[in-house]
């Protein structure tokens, strides 16, 4: 009987050592995931993309920001339209380099600006465009990117738009007279005409730009810690922006100031 009861001792006292180290297994393994941010983006070159050294140097300040504050970071790239979505329901913890809108409120929570972002308007070069109000395009078609902060500024507006997935779909399409005109970023403009040398001199800039706002890093709401995600993150970025890491970044990708 002794022997009995001490062989139920010992396997009482073995399933209590191995439930513990499950348990801190378990534990050590839901801490890794809570340290661990996936956000979601399209392809953006030169600023992010797949095709970038590194995802682009967004991707690499927000890398190394979250890295200071102590978060494995990782990036998917997607249509930004099903970035968004996806987001806004917890799939993704957020959108990386993406403007605030009115509508983007309701979902996610901004981090602190991490540079800035110009939408203008473009004509064919041969087209001289200025207005005051946005109600002077009413009947133009208009290219946008699908769920873009300049697409929803023009449908508010109540313009006709013709989305699409790419700026460079838009582009081809302005030159063969399907749009009168197109919304597009600086960044990416300048980064297509390098790209394709034949579309030089062959668009314009119509003034005034559509948007004038800076790009954040978006978490989710749909995520429990979003604050605290945002601010941490917000820490990390003063920190290499303080010991001139984020200048070193930018500079290794060409650019003199983003800031």
């Amino acid at each position: 009987m002794k022997s009995l009861f001490q062989s139920s001792y010992l396997s009482t006292i073995l399933a209590a050592i191995i439930f513990m180290f499950v348990s801190i297994g378990i534990s050590e393994q839901t801490m890794a995931q809570e340290k661990t941010i996936v956000l979601a983006t399209m392809n953006w070159a030169p600023i992010y993309s797949e095709s970038e050294p590194n995802g682009g140097v967004f991707t690499a300040l927000t890398r190394e920001a979250f890295r200071r504050a102590g978060y494995q970071f990782e990036v998917r790239f997607v249509p930004w339209k099903r970035g968004l979505s996806v987001s806004k329901d917890g799939g993704y913890d957020g959108i990386m380099g993406a403007a605030m809108t009115l509508e983007r409120e309701q979902f996610f929570t901004k981090t602190d600006s991490i540079m800035p972002y110009v939408v203008l308007l473009f004509s064919r070069e041969e087209e001289t465009i200025t207005y005051s109000d946005l109600s002077e395009f009413k009947s133009n078609i208009i290219g946008t990117i699908r769920g873009s902060a300049g697409e929803e500024k023009l449908k508010e507006a109540g313009l006709t738009v013709d989305p699409v997935t790419t700026h460079e779909q838009n582009l081809r399409k302005l030159l063969l007279n399907r749009l009168d005109l197109i919304e597009g970023d600086q960044f990416v403009m300048s980064g297509l005409m390098k790209k394709i040398p034949e579309y030089q001199g062959k668009i314009r800039q119509v003034s005034p730009p559509l948007i004038i706002t800076q790009l954040y890093n978006l978490i989710t709401k749909a995520r429990p810690d979003h604050a605290l995600v945002v601010t941490d993150f917000n820490r990390g970025l003063q920190e290499i922006l303080a010991d001139g890491t984020f200048d070193t970044i930018v500079k290794k990708y060409g650019y003199s100031n983003l800031r």
